[in-house]
């Protein structure tokens, strides 16, 4: 491992990327602070392509070839170790099938194995290789966007073994039933299994923070990719009632916005598909283009920009769109009550009778402030440098 530049901050972000309009990769939890940190910070890619960012100040090494090296480990391990895996993927496979009425395939269950086995055999491997990369960079404290996982533990082990300060950055929606951040009371008290996990959480805001039960300590800080996508793109005339369904509900929200949009004519009704349903609305969308629209931009921020109202259930948007505009209506689904129950911070609906109602009392100015307070709070530079210089122990 060639010598690396010593840097107060390092960043491992999460290895999948969102392509932006101009083709480059960019991960969402963790562009601004990179940016913002450059000069003092080392980005870590555990992926094999690099992050395209432009900012020459920013330092990046890249572990990936090392990582696929040492999954070779896995070759070698003793079989009363192997045994011990396939026991335990077993009972995990019997208790989803008693407990929860889940019968997992068994090409599934192979996989799955196969998966645990290199993974869990590699681990102590990940570890020592990242106690090197650390001593090497002495970071004082180190940012994930994927900490609560558990991907990430060899590499928070190692930073704990040498007093480095670790974090995750709240990088996406977590509610009460997002088992990653979600641990019982016995789990918590468990040294062996909280040390897996990153000394700090930082969230967007209160909200999400009551929401998690989690070994690290919360911060609210802000959701700095939010704060800038509000920056470049001002708000414009508010003409759209925006539709944004999650996955596999493509086509009763199609159904609903046509409804819409026929009993609202002088409305610009607008339908924006989950990514995994971009095929399904392609086809649909030649044959109603004159009553509505379908969004397949790169982005969903330049119809935000537009709308007064974002009609959706429980999808990431209905949270994004808070800066946005004035009215934000969830479909009350049994997958969203599933999903948010009884913490679902928007106005519900359960029919389209009740949706025209709200639609025909809608409101003109924002609605959301509040919420938007609670959801994500301002001045996430500030918050940064706060948590720096109290937490971690560096000035500006």
């Amino acid at each position: 491992m060639s010598a690396y530049p010593s840097r107060e901050i390092a960043f491992v972000p999460y290895p999948l990327w969102v392509k932006t309009a101009s083709g480059s990769p960019v991960e969402a939890a963790l562009t601004e602070q990179i940016h913002y940190f450059a000069e003092r910070a080392l980005v870590v890619e555990e992926h094999e392509a690099n992050i395209a960012l432009s900012d020459p100040a920013i330092k990046t090494v890249n572990v990936y070839s090392l990582l696929k090296m040492l999954r070779l480990s896995s070759l070698f391990t003793p079989n009363s170790f192997l045994e011990k895996i396939e026991t335990f993927c077993d009972f995990m496979v019997d208790r989803a099938q008693r407990e929860l009425s889940v019968v997992i395939p068994p090409e599934h269950v192979s996989h799955f194995k196969k998966f645990a086995r290199c993974e869990i055999t590699n681990a102590d491997n990940k570890r020592r290789l990242f106690r090197r990369l650390w001593k090497k960079v002495s970071p004082k404290v180190i940012f994930y966007s994927n900490g609560m996982y558990g991907a990430e533990s060899p590499s928070i082990i190692a930073a704990r073994e040498l007093g480095i300060v670790t974090v995750e950055c709240q990088h996406g929606m977590v509610y009460n039933n997002h088992y990653a951040y979600q641990c019982s009371d016995v789990m918590l008290q468990d040294r062996r299994f909280t040390d897996l996990y990153p000394e700090y959480c930082l969230t967007f805001g209160p909200w999400w923070s009551e929401k998690i039960q989690i070994p690290a300590k919360k911060r609210t800080v802000g959701y700095p990719y939010l704060d800038r996508k509000v920056a470049e793109h001002r708000a414009t005339e508010k003409k759209v009632i925006f539709f944004v369904p999650t996955g596999k509900t493509y086509q009763a929200f199609f159904d609903l916005a046509c409804t819409v949009a026929k009993a609202f004519p002088n409305e610009h009704c607008v339908i924006r598909p989950h990514p995994v349903e971009r095929e399904l609305a392609a086809r649909l969308a030649p044959g109603v283009q004159d009553i509505l629209e379908t969004d397949l931009s790169p982005s969903e921020y330049t119809m935000l920009a537009r709308a007064h109202t974002v009609v959706g259930d429980m999808s990431t948007v209905l949270f994004t769109a808070i800066p946005f505009v004035d009215n934000i209506f969830s479909w009350l689904s049994p997958a969203t009550e599933a999903f948010l129950g009884g913490d679902n911070p928007f106005t519900t609906f359960k029919s389209v009778d009740e949706l025209f109602q709200l639609l025909e009392k809608r409101s003109s100015s924002s609605s959301c402030a509040e919420l938007q307070s609670k959801l994500f709070v301002d001045g996430w530079k500030n918050n940064y440098n706060k948590f720096l210089l109290e937490d971690v122990g560096l000035s500006e």
